[in-house]
């Protein structure tokens, strides 16, 4: 378990660094920011995904651990059941975990759409046309329907 804290301790320091990132002012254009939040997005979601799969087997490994210790011996339950707490708190702190590796992601993905948000503000205050269609014949068009 001590390297699955140590990988879980790198991965939320990998995430602290892509959240500072994502709190620096706007710097870059359009179509770097669009490929850059995915691709930080789907390595956040690679890692959850890992730490979950991580989870799982060692759901299993406790349980496996758990049936192989209650069948050797009856009279060693004590120490057992002990070492079964043991087991049950760190998939708990595991579990625990994983909902906050969850919640991290969910912020990143606010934050991603907040800054696509403003860029698009950005965009629309410079005059660009970054929602693929015509502003200028939008506003032509709004005109003549408020003539008629």
């Amino acid at each position: 378990m001590d390297t699955l804290q140590i990988e879980y301790q790198t991965f939320k320091s990998q995430l602290a660094e892509a959240q500072r990132s994502f709190n620096t002012p706007l710097q870059a254009k359009d179509d770097q920011m669009e490929t850059h939040i995915p691709i930080q997005i789907n390595f956040l979601q690679g890692e959850l995904d890992n730490q979950s799969d991580q989870l799982d087997q060692a759901e299993k490994n406790a349980e496996v651990e758990r049936l192989k210790n209650a069948s050797r011996n009856k009279s060693s339950q004590s120490g057992d059941a002990e070492e079964i707490q043991d087991l049950n708190e760190i998939i708990i702190e595991t579990k625990a975990n994983a909902v906050n590796l969850q919640e991290e992601l969910n912020n990143v993905r606010n934050t991603n759409d907040s800054l696509k948000w403003r860029l698009l503000r950005l965009a629309g205050e410079e005059g660009d046309d970054y929602d693929g269609d015509n502003d200028e014949e939008e506003e032509e068009g709004e005109g003549e329907e408020e003539e008629k």
